[in-house]
């Protein structure tokens, strides 16, 4: 008889029954559904004032010549020629926010010796080759720093690359696909609401920013018992919502204080753990109508009883309360969420929130 090792199998939340949401923010689950918004990019199309506004000169010298490249309108171009001081040159501003996701799109020339390399925060970003002519370039990347860099490597005396047409768009999400079957999809159709998507690792994550009141939901009617699981590094500031229904304080998880975790009920008080510390965790919450049967956890913990104020079905609110209000949001990386319409056993919870634990490690982060 043969024998051999077990083969190690990915765990699929839909093997646990009573699934009612499941979304990651990786390449599957946002699929379709980035979105773009302003250019922030000063002077991209070098069309603007009688030099290269905006830009800064990086061991090179710059300037604004006369030409286009191949299809463009315009009448000029940013030019990076050697100065005499080093090999590698660039046109630079500060545009770009650290570890946020940008499409950058646009054109560069080479004059067949030089080779041209764009970079963010001083980390190589795209590299051309150093053939004679204009190539685009098109390309998603999660900034290493707040510098766009134009530039190339491979100068010398009189040698030099040009830009063309440059675009800086932010990445947003729209969607984040539910991967249960059921549709329920969290959604954010207003753009200065959708939370930021950033690359990571081989996953990726969305970025929720308090002062933009950023935040994704889905419409459902199960009913209460909602046990909900969200992998997320939380900031805890006074009242600011990680999840709620669609209506307010229907299924709140929230901060009370500046570090403490609650779950809200308007008659008999809320539970409170000292769990709030900035750094990455799966936070855990059941919500059971108004009843002492109501809990929170954080990272597989054990669950401590609270309650919630109503029994209301209602859908899911990520990032601030139900309803939306700004005052409300929080200041999170969330990694995934996911959602049963009954309380889990504890070997059910364990595995869980270790495939959440996994999901942030995919993005880079570490949370066991």
């Amino acid at each position: 008889m043969k024998t051999g090792r077990a083969i190690r199998r990915t765990f699929n939340p839909k093997t646990i029954k009573n699934l009612v949401y499941w979304g990651v923010p990786d390449n599957t689950g946002i699929s379709g559904s980035i979105t773009y918004q302003t250019d922030p990019t000063t002077n991209g199309n070098f069309e603007g004032a009688a030099g290269p506004a905006g830009w800064s000169n990086w061991q090179a010298t710059i300037s604004r010549q006369s030409g286009t490249r191949p299809g463009g309108a315009g009448s000029y171009v940013g030019q990076v020629l050697y100065d005499g001081s080093d090999t590698n040159g660039a046109l630079t501003q500060t545009e770009l926010a650290t570890g946020n996701s940008y499409l950058i799109q646009g054109w560069a020339y080479s004059d067949g010796y030089s080779t041209p390399r764009i970079w963010t925060g001083g980390i190589t970003a795209w590299t051309g080759t150093a053939t004679l002519g204009w190539q685009q370039f098109s390309f998603t990347v999660a900034s290493g720093g707040t510098s766009l860099w134009l530039g190339a490597i491979t100068l010398s005396s009189g040698k030099l690359v040009q830009y063309d047409d440059v675009t800086v768009t932010p990445l947003y999400c729209a969607q984040l696909t539910d991967l249960s079957g059921n549709t329920n999809h969290l959604l954010q159709a207003t753009a200065a609401n959708q939370p930021l998507w950033v690359a990571g690792g081989t996953g990726g994550l969305l970025r929720f920013a308090h002062a933009s009141n950023q935040y994704i939901k889905a419409t459902f009617t199960y009913p209460q018992p909602e046990h909900i699981f969200i992998a997320a590094t939380w900031t805890g500031a006074d009242s600011t919502y990680l999840v709620d229904g669609n209506t307010t304080n229907s299924m709140a998880l929230y901060c009370s204080g500046t570090t403490t975790l609650a779950c809200y009920s308007t008659a008999a008080g809320y539970n409170v753990l000292s769990y709030i510390d900035g750094s990455a965790h799966v936070y855990e919450f059941i919500a059971n109508g108004g009843s002492s049967n109501s809990a929170l956890a954080r990272d597989g913990g054990a669950l401590n009883a609270g309650s919630v104020g109503t029994t209301a079905a209602g859908g899911i609110t990520v990032g601030t309360v139900g309803g939306g209000t700004s005052t409300y949001a929080v200041t999170a990386d969330i990694y995934g969420v996911i959602a049963y319409n009954r309380v889990l056993s504890q070997t059910e919870r364990i595995r869980v929130v270790k495939y959440l634990a996994g999901r942030a490690s995919k993005a880079g982060v570490q949370i066991f």
